[in-house]
């Protein structure tokens, strides 16, 4: 077995007819069993989850038979066996650059600036023909013992069309994915391989992925690349790694012109703060135009400026924000709000007290004059005993509320009724206000 990951286990073949070593890589999903040599499923996959996966394997070799690059894997063949499939591809001998990076932390500047190279040519590649990787990593670069270096895992890929927005499957590693991958939908190009070859570099550079795009989205600082960095290849990763798509160079080619200093225009920098360095290290003199001639003008006398103590600055006055209402109008509202009230109220009353007497057929005037008033008088203090009636009523509510729940007495009614009257209480003040 040469390695695993979570959907496929690739084995150490040898095709007899070609008579050459061969990769056979084995879709089988973390948890798949084996009923003698026939895949399983996990338990906890449904059989469309596990024809979609299938589907995708099988895309991922159609996509490698498209290419003959020398910086992509090569595909030989691929067939459905034992309930899954199979991918047949040439045995590379060596190591991925995750594997050589936990070796040996950092790698040289000249070894990156080359990894840059082989690596932009095969997105170069996979660009042209529509596609993204997406999916681009230490883990996905593979580093042959004769120097060739090669792409891996397509198993992401996705073909793009530029400046659409298109939804798809997130599918993110972080440090190396670009903000756009973390969203549902969002607009992909060449710039989202192009930031995840720039944090892959990154990582070469200082032995360690930078911070997450949603984590620098939210303010982590990226630091700075060593200060031996060549000028060009700190530029072109810098700015590949910008968030914003627009800030980032939109093709490989562009990348690759940064790198080697020919870019015509240089992108806005990402925003970076410097590593901590054990000592100074003098930085490169930059170039200095030498400033145009200027002619002097004619000399003319001075004049001179008459002087005098120096005046002491004054303070201006600082208006005092002005309150759109003032707290004594908002009294006054309220005052002859609740002043209605009770005249509403009293006179509601008044009505019900003649009211009254004139449906038992009294109608002399005094008495109907004192019952008016009596129902004036009762009116007007209803309005101050709202607190109190609120109390008694959420009591007796909370009391029987308590009852029709089947707590029919004990400490349940008495918390009950309790709670009623302090809402009802409270309730009425409110009103009140």
């Amino acid at each position: 077995m040469l390695g695993q990951g979570g959907f496929g286990i690739t084995y150490a073949g040898y095709d007899q007819a070609l008579g050459r070593p061969v990769a056979v890589k084995e879709l089988f999903p973390d948890g798949s069993t084996r009923v003698g040599i026939t895949l399983r499923p996990p338990a906890g996959m449904r059989l469309e989850g596990f024809l979609e996966a299938r589907a995708a394997f099988l895309e991922e070799a159609r996509v490698l038979g498209r290419f003959n690059h020398p910086g992509i894997v090569r595909v030989l063949d691929v067939f459905e066996e034992n309930a899954t499939a199979y991918l047949v591809m040439e045995r590379l001998e060596g190591e991925t650059l995750a594997a050589r990076l936990v070796r040996q932390r950092a790698l040289s500047n000249a070894m990156v600036l080359e990894l840059a190279r082989r690596v932009g040519a095969a997105l170069e590649a996979v660009h042209t023909a529509g596609l993204l990787h997406r999916d681009l990593k230490p883990d996905n670069v593979f580093l042959e013992e004769d120097g060739r270096i090669v792409l891996i895992d397509f198993g992401s890929t996705r073909a793009f069309v530029g400046g659409m927005t298109v939804r798809h499957t997130r599918l993110v590693t972080p440090g190396y994915a670009p903000p756009e991958q973390y969203a549902t939908s969002a607009r992909f190009g060449p710039y989202t391989d192009l930031y995840a070859l720039a944090a892959t570099l990154y990582h070469a550079l200082t032995g360690q992925a930078p911070p997450a795009s949603t984590d620098r989205l939210l303010g982590t600082r990226l630091l700075a690349l060593p200060p031996g960095v060549p000028e060009g290849l700190r530029r072109g990763i810098e700015s590949a790694l910008a968030l914003r798509i627009e800030e980032r160079p939109q093709r490989v080619t562009d990348f690759l012109a940064l790198l080697e200093g020919t870019a015509p225009v240089q992108p806005r920098p990402t925003t970076v703060i410097p590593a901590p360095q054990p000592e100074r290290i003098p930085q490169a003199t930059p170039t200095v135009r030498p400033a145009p001639t200027v002619r002097p003008a004619p000399s003319r006398p001075a004049v001179p400026i008459p002087t005098g103590p120096a005046r002491r600055p004054v303070p201006l006055p600082i208006p005092a924000p002005r309150d759109p209402e003032p707290p004594q109008r908002r009294r006054r509202s309220r005052r002859r709000s609740r002043a209605g009230l009770r005249a509403v109220l009293g006179l509601a009353g008044a009505a019900i007290g003649a009211g009254l007497l004139l449906a038992r057929d009294e109608t002399d005037p005094p008495l109907l004059i004192v019952s008016a008033l009596i129902g004036l008088v009762a009116g007007v203090l209803l309005w101050d005993l709202l607190p109190l009636l609120g109390l008694v009523a959420g009591a007796v509510g909370g009391y029987f509320l308590a009852g029709s729940l089947g707590y029919g007495s004990g400490i349940a009614v008495v918390a009950a009724a309790l709670l009623g009257a302090f809402l009802g209480y409270r309730l009425f003040r409110l009103i009140q206000r």
